[in-house]
C-alpha cells in the first residue's frame, strides 16, 4: 500500500522539485542583476518584486481559480519563491 503511495507521489514530487529548482534559478540572476548594476535596473527590479510580495501566495490561487485556465495560470504560484531568493543574492553581492 505504501509503495503505491510512493509511485503516485513522483510526479507531484517531481513537479514541485523542478518548480522550485526553475524559480530559484530565476531569483538568484534577477537579484545578481540588481545588486551589481545597481541604480534604475536594481530599483525596477526590486520594486516588482516588492508588489509581488505584497501578494500573498493564498490569495494569489484565490484569483486565480475564479480566471479562465490557461499555461500561464499552472506555472504562477511558483513564482511566490521569486522575491525571498533575489534578495538574498542582491545583499550578497552588494556586500562585495
Amino acid at each position: 500500500m505504501f509503495s503505491r503511495l510512493l509511485i503516485g507521489s513522483q510526479l507531484s514530487l517531481l513537479l514541485g522539485v523542478v518548480a522550485t529548482l526553475i524559480s530559484t534559478g530565476i531569483g538568484v540572476l534577477l537579484g545578481l542583476l540588481a545588486g551589481y548594476r545597481r541604480g534604475l535596473t536594481d530599483e525596477v527590479i526590486m520594486r516588482v518584486l516588492d508588489i509581488m510580495m505584497a501578494f500573498p501566495p493564498t490569495m494569489l490561487l484565490l484569483i486565480l481559480s475564479v480566471t479562465p485556465p490557461s499555461l500561464m495560470k499552472r506555472r504562477s504560484p511558483s513564482a511566490s519563491c521569486l522575491p525571498h531568493r533575489s534578495g538574498g543574492s542582491r545583499a550578497a553581492s552588494r556586500s562585495t
